[in-house]
């Protein structure tokens, strides 16, 4: 999110061709490098003089950037162009203000439940129609990422429209449709590359379509491909003039996949890892630096690293991880949202979109002449899962294609039960109970759904400042009232911490010594308003905790504090 925004100002600042955005130095790409530059001490004077204008004070990171530069294609693209440009505009038309961003995600996600009912309808009929579009309405984790600053809402948007392109070219084959799915095809590739997968297979299916009338299809497949380039064509612009290669789009997939398909990498640590699905392998720098930033070499370096039998159970442990409700956390936190905002209560989720779609997936067959855009849109959306990793947020294209196949599998059960066909009704309901007890499955023990960093990041970046700047003024009392508000988002397993009942895991530990601290720092602002009777409450249940971390730490014997320091 942070890099988006900041993206975003350099080009309302001016810097339309993106010159000056580099690859972002999180800890882990600065670890790489110097993991790497320990071992090519060779390469130190070079990259010296490359971060020679490089204006971080910290030359570790700039020396670190120089190398991800090289690694990465030096002005190519880190991340997909599109919506860092849309971000953009919007700054340099509103002001910087992600709230002017939200806004036009809202409204992509109300055109995105629009497609969902009218594909819906389009492959199988209007009763299917009308429990997607209301299924679309109240699904809270599709809402959620209206109102985050990732691309994902618009990636689901391009999904369903160009599913709705394809079946509107199937029935109306006039060259003005191929040309706008070829144009909506070039955008979608902007947003994300990976959408080349879903337009070669949509160009693919709609050619056999057309076959029988092969004269007017290279006509109408010429209008897609220059509709497709007329899309392209600012890219390629681009490109040109700042040096990169004219079709090059993000080189940040590349160590992505590096990480999630080497050998080390196990998606079972999704639910449990502090980053969510995110990996960084140790074969990752060895193998960035014998690819140098291309795709092809570092696949094969990377599957190298695996036999035939820990490649297939790495590919089971992601499906496992794709069929499972739990909205895994990366950057932001679904479940830490919903302590704030009631709204993402809303009912639907992937614990009833995901066997319900399921079972919709094996109903929908015999409509699959008319529903395979759809199908192919939940394949391909399936694919970068498997291919790179699960988290939340990219599952959500995933499920928004479900959408209809769930609602597919509730109108034709009651179909079944209102014809009497009860054998049919029964099998449907067994599998997809089947299918829910999969999904439903419960996480790890001692796995909290809000992480330590989600409760740190708001203390650190909001609640912390403006207690900061009541205590400075004297206003004592609006100082306690923001301690109230974080410690009413304490969860019930750190309400429950004591010398009779200590954390499950090291997640819950780090939760609870986080709340710790907070006690005793309201504790102390209690005393200091005179409240010493109160304070010596909050300080007591401060001193509880710390004694259930301390059993823990010595049931477990951690060489790591319950902090995150050594």
């Amino acid at each position: 999110m942070h890099y988006f925004d900041a993206w975003g100002r350099q080009i309302a600042a001016g810097d339309w061709l993106s010159k000056s955005v580099a690859v972002p130095m999180h800890g882990w790409h600065v670890n790489l490098a110097t993991e790497h530059l320990n071992r090519h001490p060779d390469q130190l004077a070079l990259l010296q003089a490359q971060a020679a204008d490089d204006p971080d004070p910290d030359r570790a990171r700039a020396m670190a950037r120089a190398l991800w530069t090289n690694w990465s294609g030096g002005k190519t693209f880190y991340q997909d162009p599109l919506y860092p440009y849309l971000i953009g505009a919007t700054y340099a038309l509103f002001g910087p203000d992600p709230r002017w961003v939200f806004l036009w995600q809202m409204l992509a996600g109300v055109f995105t439940n629009v497609l969902i009912f009218l594909i819906a309808r389009r492959c199988f009929n209007p009763a299917v129609a009308g429990v997607s579009g209301l299924f679309a309405a109240l699904c809270s984790p599709v809402l959620y990422y209206e109102l985050i600053l990732v691309r994902e809402s618009l990636i689901a948007m391009m999904s369903m429209l160009l599913a709705g392109l394809a079946l509107r070219v199937m029935t109306h084959p006039q060259r003005r449709w191929w040309l706008l799915t070829g144009i909506a095809l070039g955008i979608a590739i902007l947003l994300k590359s990976s959408f080349v997968l879903l337009g070669l297979g949509l160009t693919a299916g709609l050619a056999v379509m057309q076959w029988r009338e092969r004269r007017r299809l290279m006509p109408t497949l010429g209008m897609l491909v220059g509709g497709l380039t007329l899309a392209l064509s600012p890219l390629v612009a681009r490109n040109l003039a700042v040096g990169a290669y004219p079709f090059s789009l993000a080189s940040g997939g590349i160590n992505t996949f590096i990480f999630h398909n080497a050998e080390d990498y196990d998606a079972r640590i999704a639910t449990r890892a502090e980053f969510g699905g995110f990996h960084v392998s140790r074969h990752g720098a060895r193998i960035m630096a014998e690819s140098q930033g291309k795709f092809v070499q570092a696949a094969i370096e990377t599957l190298k690293t695996h036999t035939p039998s820990s490649y297939f159970k790495q590919l089971g442990h992601k499906l496992a991880c794709v069929w499972h409700w739990y909205e895994i956390p990366n950057n932001s936190n679904y479940y830490f949202y919903r302590l704030y905002a009631w709204i993402l209560y809303l009912p639907i989720t992937f614990a009833a979109i995901g066997p319900l779609g399921l079972a919709g997936l094996l109903m929908g067959i015999p409509c699959w002449r008319k529903a395979w855009p759809l199908y192919l849109l939940v394949l391909c959306s399936l694919f970068p899962l498997l291919a790179f990793y699960t988290s939340s947020r990219l599952r959500l294209p995933f499920v928004v294609g479900l959408i209809p196949f769930a609602a597919l599998t509730i109108v034709q059960v009651a179909t079944w039960i209102q014809a009497a066909r009860h054998l049919p009704a029964v099998l449907a309901l067994g599998g997809t109970l089947l299918a829910a007890t999969l999904v439903g499955r419960p996480l790890p023990k001692g796995t909290p759904r809000v992480r330590q960093s989600d409760f740190q990041v708001a203390f650190d970046i909001y609640y912390h400042p403006r207690i900061q700047r009541a205590l400075e003024d004297g206003e004592l009392a609006f100082a306690a009232k923001e301690y109230q508000n974080i410690l009413a988002s304490m969860p019930d397993h750190v309400r429950q911490l004591g010398p009779s009942r200590i954390p499950t895991g090291m997640a819950e530990a780090t939760v609870a010594n986080y709340f710790a601290h907070r006690l005793s720092e309201y504790a102390m602002l209690l005393h200091r308003a005179g409240q010493t009777d109160v304070a010596g409450q909050f300080l007591s249940r401060a001193d509880e905790i710390g004694t259930a971390l301390a059993l823990f730490r010595k049931e477990n014997q951690c060489g790591r504090d319950v902090d995150g320091r050594n």
